[in-house]
């Protein structure tokens, strides 16, 4: 259960702190403001801690330790604190944990994210898609100069052997600065009408 959430914490928690600035311009509705209300409390927690970590160490090795060892906790924390019927979880197209990986529904908006970036006319701003009476909000998670640490071209050996203790299967890496790393979904069950 350890892998099942620490995939791109440290894009997810960077992205909490941009959120409200890129998605407050745009009327929301009550779905996506429920979704991203979701999506900041966990990418904040995370984000806080983070920055605790790369403050004592700017190397990334005390970060990229918090995440295969704490994240899964904080993450099952924060999930306690939402509202009933709300979840929140991370894919990507390259994934580093199994459990992050796409459905065929998260491959079309990442597909659709991608197809932007590459077009030009990307947006960073919520999607959502309804499943069989859930909503998702899909938020994009682009990546920033300190998902280069642990994502990027040239990772420090010492953190490459990290990752690869945690995570032999590890597709994450090879990462520019903007890139798309994939999304978080908050997942959010339609209320029984009575």
């Amino acid at each position: 259960m350890k892998k099942v959430i620490i995939p791109m914490i440290i894009a997810s928690a960077i992205y909490a702190n941009s959120a409200e600035t890129n998605t407050t311009k745009v009327q929301m509705s009550p779905i996506i403001s429920k979704g991203v209300s979701a999506i900041k409390m966990l990418g904040g927690e995370l984000k806080k801690n983070l920055k605790a970590k790369f403050k004592e160490d700017k190397s990334g090795l005390k970060a990229v330790n918090f995440c295969a060892t704490r994240a899964v906790a904080i993450t099952a924390e924060v999930q306690k604190k939402l509202p009933k019927g709300v979840t929140v979880r991370r894919v990507a197209s390259k994934y580093r944990n199994e459990a992050n990986k796409p459905d065929s529904i998260d491959a079309k908006v990442l597909e659709q994210f991608q197809k932007e970036i590459d077009n030009k006319t990307f947006v960073k701003k919520p999607e959502v898609v309804d499943v069989n009476g859930t909503k998702r909000v899909y938020v994009p998670i682009l990546v920033s100069k300190a998902c280069i640490k642990c994502h990027g071209q040239n990772i420090d050996p010492k953190i490459a052997n990290v990752i690869k203790k945690y995570y032999p299967n590890d597709k994450a890496t090879g990462f520019k600065v903007g890139d798309l790393r994939g999304a978080m979904v908050a997942e959010i069950k339609d209320s029984p009408k009575k």
